[in-house]
């Protein structure tokens, strides 16, 4: 009798495990699917996009890296070095362009 009872215990607490863990992925499918989606009317038919099995985490894993502070301020002092250099006004103005994108990857 109490073999089968903790076999049951076991069995429903792997089973409720194993649920939660399906479902909390497939509530952010849903969420991130809902937020780009438009109000609809009742009974009107629209195609739905294919869904994005990890809708959040698309933003997360950009394809832009994120770099630390110091990391960018790093590579600013060094291309700013690079300007004090008697430069055209070609090279500086690559230079600032590099320096606009190390700063865009700047961590928020």
């Amino acid at each position: 009798m109490n073999d089968n009872i903790n076999r049951n215990t076991r069995t429903l607490i792997v089973s409720f495990v194993a649920a939660i863990m399906v479902l909390i992925p497939l509530r952010f499918v849903e969420v991130g699917n809902s937020l780009n989606g438009e109000a609809s009317v009742l009974g009107e038919t629209m195609v739905q996009p294919e869904a994005k099995i990890e809708a959040p985490y698309d933003q997360i894993d950009s394809i832009v890296p994120c770099n630390l502070d110091q990391d960018v301020d790093t590579a600013v002092s060094l291309l700013t070095a690079k300007l004090e250099e008697g430069l055209s006004t070609d090279e500086a103005e690559v230079i600032f362009n590099e320096i606009e994108s190390v700063e865009a990857t700047r961590c928020k």
